[in-house]
């Protein structure tokens, strides 16, 4: 299940994700968030990211893939190395992303569970379904088909 990848069991947050969980049926949703390298360590750091708008699908509890953009990646480095699970989000009305990342995002994105991949992939080499990731904006939601194909091998 989607959702349950980055929890850390015991935690405050885990019992309300379990609580999330039993109240969506189990139904969690994976979604991938695109930063390049100058950012990637204020999200990591902190477990957030900024945008310019707010994704209109997050739900509590949903599985974030923290994808470098293929640009800024180093030679043999993978795409997707962090998940965390999504908490909530806000407009930054206090210059807490200029703080972070020394630039000036409309909203934040809070995660927990916040945690290195033991298997890094490229999504465009383990897909199962026909879906371009490349295009879109800084946030793309995960195929289903993808999502079990992430899930059963095991890269979670």
């Amino acid at each position: 299940m989607a959702g349950k990848a980055c929890h850390v069991a015991g935690s405050a947050t885990q019992v309300g994700l379990t609580q999330a969980l039993a109240l969506r049926g189990s139904i969690m949703g994976m979604v991938i968030f695109k930063t390049d390298a100058g950012t990637l360590p204020g999200v990591v750091a902190h477990s957030k990211h900024a945008l310019d708008k707010v994704p209109t699908r997050l739900a509590y509890g949903d599985t974030i893939l923290i994808a470098q953009t293929i640009q800024s990646l180093l030679p043999g480095q993978r795409q997707i190395r962090y998940c965390m699970t999504f908490v909530r989000s806000y407009r930054d009305t206090v210059g807490e992303s200029d703080k972070i990342w020394g630039q000036h995002w409309e909203f934040i994105v809070e995660g927990a569970n916040l945690k290195e991949l033991s298997r890094p992939f490229n999504i465009a080499s383990i897909r199962s379904s026909s879906k371009n990731y490349g295009q879109g904006g800084p946030v793309v939601y995960v195929h289903p088909l993808d999502e079990k194909a992430i899930e059963s091998g095991g890269y979670l």
